[in-house]
């Protein structure tokens, strides 16, 4: 029976050690702290395989190894106990250094007994206690950590631990009673020192069974993580795809609703592109006709002043044009940087017949240039709704409106600000509202630009002038 017993338990040393080693991925950083082989799982394998390398010396240094193969046991029920315990509740410290020092001071108590008691059923009785609470103590943990998830790695769990409670009852029953070898002498496999070699193997056994479920358990937990990861992912490229479409209608819904009100003021467009044009070109009449009539008796010099009339009157009614195709354009464009002084400068020059029509002093207060990251003619149809809104709060007397931005933090203020008759933000809530008559399509669409372009809009009072302000994210300058 010796000749077995050392290539047998060495065999099972080996076994726990590429137990540990199989169990090392289980680290992985995707899995929960709590869920991970962690320092628990490595105790609880190295302390069983030196619990077999006891077992296994045994029969050549002498059976005071035995009782360091129990102290090994129970370090590696111990630190089970602590990594299944881990898997329910959150990591105590605390909790985990006063039962070190508990299952220390039970291993002193098991060491005293062996060199100082020789009452050998004394010793028994107190290995079966402390084994038994360990092993109730584990079957607690596992029981809880079923609750919170059923998985079969810890059923198995649960039936080795079970398992090993009656082997190690049924082992200490038969050394506990002094006629065990003629009540179970039925041949020589179960002679005493067989059956102690059969308990222990078993024991070893199941033992094997419940660390290989623990991994197991790791990494059940490992693959379902996993798949949870690539479903999110999965789930979240699809938001995106939909994200990205979803920005794209509404991209281009603006563009088309951009068009759409400038195309539904194009009268008051016209009248300002005719104002706008009608002066270039009467000074490229005037100046023709003066050329043509006086064309003998001119001198080099006033012909060459003439001529260069001639062309800054036409190249002023071709910036004209120009602006106005610009500005009827509806094609999609990226977002660039727009010079906002610059738009807001135009915007007034297109607006002088309206202006001039219903008696509006404009003063347009901008101390330089600002660059905003957007599409113009967004933009322009933006700051275009906000002036005609505006407007549209007519009043008998001559009024007067100041345009002004101010750079607070990273955006820039944009103020429509007059003298005409106030308006609250319940006037604006209501022109933003489809559901109220007072809705106002050219602000909704403003409002709409605005908050694509990252900005805001409210209602704002100063110096006694009350109207609109906008809020946009502004480029500072690189030096």
């Amino acid at each position: 029976m010796n000749d077995i017993v050392l290539p047998l338990y060495l065999a099972m040393a080996c076994l726990f050690v590429g137990l540990t080693l199989a169990g090392m991925p289980a680290r992985d950083s995707r899995l929960m702290p709590d869920e991970r082989m962690g320092l628990y799982g490595v105790i609880g394998g190295v302390a069983a395989a030196m619990a077999c390398v006891c077992i296994a010396l045994a029969p050549l240094l002498g059976r005071a190894l035995l009782v360091f193969s129990t102290l090994f046991l129970w370090t590696s029920f111990f630190a089970t106990g602590l990594r299944v315990r881990s898997w329910h509740q959150p990591h105590n410290p605390r909790f985990a250094r006063n039962c070190a020092l508990a299952m220390g001071l039970a291993m002193v108590i098991m060491l005293v007994q062996f060199f100082t008691v020789q009452n050998r059923d004394f010793r028994v009785v107190y290995q079966l206690l402390v084994s038994l609470t360990l092993l109730l103590w584990m079957l607690y943990g596992l029981r809880q950590t079923r609750r919170l998830s059923a998985s079969i790695q810890l059923d198995l769990m649960g039936v080795a631990v079970l398992a090993m409670m009656v082997l190690i009852f049924f082992w200490s029953w038969t050394l506990l009673s002094g006629n065990a070898g003629q009540r179970l002498y039925f041949s020589k496999l179960f002679a005493e020192e067989s059956l102690s070699f059969s308990m222990r193997l078993f024991v070893v056994a199941t033992l094997a069974l419940m660390l290989i479920s623990a991994n197991g358990y790791g990494f059940e937990r490992m693959v379902i993580q996993k798949m949870a990861v690539r479903d999110q992912k999965e789930q979240a490229d699809q938001l995106n795809q939909q994200l990205n479409q979803l920005l794209n209608e509404k991209n281009e819904m603006l563009q088309a609703l951009s068009f759409a009100a400038r195309s539904q003021n194009l009268p008051a467009i016209m009248s300002s592109l005719a104002h706008e044009i009608n002066q270039p070109l009467g000074a490229i009449r005037l100046n023709a006709d003066y050329l043509l009539a006086e064309d003998a008796s001119l001198i080099p010099l006033e012909r060459a002043q003439l001529l260069q009339q001639l062309v800054a009157g036409s190249t002023a009614a071709t910036e004209v044009v120009r602006d106005f195709r610009r500005f009827i354009e509806v094609d999609i464009t990226v977002h660039v940087q727009v010079d906002l002084s610059q738009l807001l400068a135009d915007l007034v020059r297109g607006f002088q017949t309206e202006f001039g029509r219903q008696r509006v002093h404009v003063s347009l207060l901008v101390s330089e240039a600002v660059m905003v990251q957007g599409d113009p003619v967004q933009l322009e149809s933006a700051l275009t709704g906000i002036l005609l809104h505006v407007l549209k709060r007519s009043s008998p007397n001559v009024r007067y409106m100041q345009i002004t931005t101010t750079c607070i933090g990273s955006f820039v203020h944009l103020r429509f600000l007059d003298d005409g008759l106030p308006i609250t933000t319940a006037q604006l809530a209501e022109a933003l509202d489809r559901g109220t008559q007072h809705f106002s399509q050219s602000m909704w669409l403003s409002r709409a630009i605005i908050e694509h372009h990252g900005g805001a809009m409210n209602v704002y009072e100063q110096n006694g002038l009350v109207g609109m302000s906008l809020q946009l994210p502004f480029q500072e300058k690189k030096s």
